[in-house]
Parts: C-alpha cells; structure tokens; sequence
C-alpha cells in the first residue's frame, strides 16, 4: 500500500512537472492570468470588485488572486491600479483633461484620494509628476 501511495504521488509529482514550463508556471495559469489581464483592461474605469471578477471568471478569487500573484510577482489590485495611473498619464500627455475629469473617468469618486494612490506610487502628485515630463520634453526640444 504504501508503494503504491509512493508511486501515484511520484507520477503526479512527474506530471506536475510535464505541465509547468520552466519559470515554473503552469499553462492554466499562464491562460488565467492572461483572462485576468483582459478583464482588468476591459474594466479600467470601474473601482476593482473581487466579485465581479470571480463571476466573470468563474474561479474562485483566493485561487485567481494566488495564481496571479505567483505568475507576475504582484497583486491583481496592484495591476489594476497600476494599469489605470498609466491610462491616467497616457490621458494627461494626450488629452485636455484636467485631474479631477481624469479621476473621474478612472472611477476615482475622490480627485484628491486619486492624487494620494498616484504620490504613492510615483512618489509625487501627479500634477508635479506632469510638470516634471513637460519639462523634460521642452529641455529635448531645446
């Protein structure tokens, strides 16, 4: 009995290792987070909701969460906010927006608590974080 425990867990131990890649990550898992990824993008300007995600998914959020954070190293919230701060700079540099309308569109209810996660992430107010760009572009223009 207890050779054959040892043969079935070696069997799935090979298994395991026929179905993961070598970073270690598992097709599933590759395709998981790139659904998670798709999502996310589809749904930058709504306030993240775990349970939207899971439903849409449906997976459970514990394992989607785990799945993610061990194929790209960072939380799904993390991507999320991420993603919509470079969406926010992508439509300062090209749009006439100001912050507030910028926050707005980004599901930020609060223009002043989307200046906070943005100094937190950047390390700067996103209206220095402009300045600093807009400088940087006339210096190479000159």
């Amino acid at each position: 009995m207890t050779r054959t425990s040892l043969n079935v867990y070696q069997f799935f131990l090979e298994l395991h290792a026929a179905a993961s890649d070598q970073d270690g990550i598992t097709e599933a898992a590759r395709r998981t987070t790139e659904r998670i990824m798709a999502y996310l993008v589809a749904h930058l300007e709504d306030p993240f909701d775990a349970a939207r995600l899971q439903t849409h998914l449906n997976m459970n959020y514990s394992y989607l969460s785990a799945s993610f954070k061990r194929a790209t190293g960072k939380s799904i919230v993390e991507t999320h906010t991420m993603l919509k701060l470079n969406k926010a700079i992508e439509l300062t540099r090209l749009s006439s927006l100001n912050l507030t309308e910028i926050s707005e569109r980004l599901g930020y209810q609060n223009p002043f608590y989307f200046s906070r996660v943005f100094k937190k992430v950047y390390g700067e107010s996103p209206s220095a974080y402009m300045r600093q760009f807009y400088k940087s572009s006339n210096d190479r223009r000159n």
